[in-house]
């Protein structure tokens, strides 16, 4: 309705303007002001009509908006999106908190594995040394000093099978 009536005033104001403008050809000397004067009252008057139609439309539209977000229930869908949301951020939070305890828990099981390894290798190099010493005497120099090369490097290399290996190799010429 009130896009009607500013566009009725517009269109009179066009009117008025070319009404100013015919007199103006005619020559005729205080009317063309007058309508000219009128032209742009409706012009201004149907710009402004637009305009506060407008500011009030868009006023209406702002309180219904207002008015609808904090309507009951807007509340509680918020309210219940909040919750959705909260749980599923717990859930994500519990996943990598569990992510975390299984990499550090894998982290210190490697580690003890390790130490183990190492211990254990350490105490079957003490065991091959003892076995290679009590053969010493019965082992040529050069056969003794390979095999005790043999032993340091598989221990450097915490190599368990090729230290058993080599238990075995001594155990078998000791036994010869």
């Amino acid at each position: 309705m009130i896009i009607r009536i500013a566009l009725g005033l517009v269109a009179s104001a066009f009117l008025a303007l070319f009404i100013g403008k015919l007199l103006l050809w005619r020559h005729i000397p205080l009317l063309p002001e007058l309508a000219t004067r009128l032209g742009i009252t409706l012009l201004l008057l149907g710009f402004g009509v637009l305009l506060c139609g407008g500011l009030v439309m868009l006023g209406r539209l702002v309180c219904r908006a207002i008015t609808g977000y904090f309507s009951a229930p807007q509340r509680q869908l918020r309210r219940l999106l909040f919750t959705a949301n909260y749980q599923e951020n717990l859930k994500q939070r519990f996943y990598w908190r569990k992510m975390k305890v299984a990499i550090t828990n894998d982290a210190k099981r490697e580690r003890l594995l390790v130490a183990d390894n190492r211990r254990h290798i350490k105490s079957l190099s003490k065991a091959v040394r003892r076995d290679l010493s009590a053969l010493k005497r019965q082992l040529p120099k050069t056969a003794y000093r390979q095999l005790q090369q043999e032993l340091d490097s598989y221990r450097q290399e915490l190599n368990a099978d090729a230290l058993l290996a080599l238990q075995l190799k001594i155990a078998n010429l000791g036994t010869r």
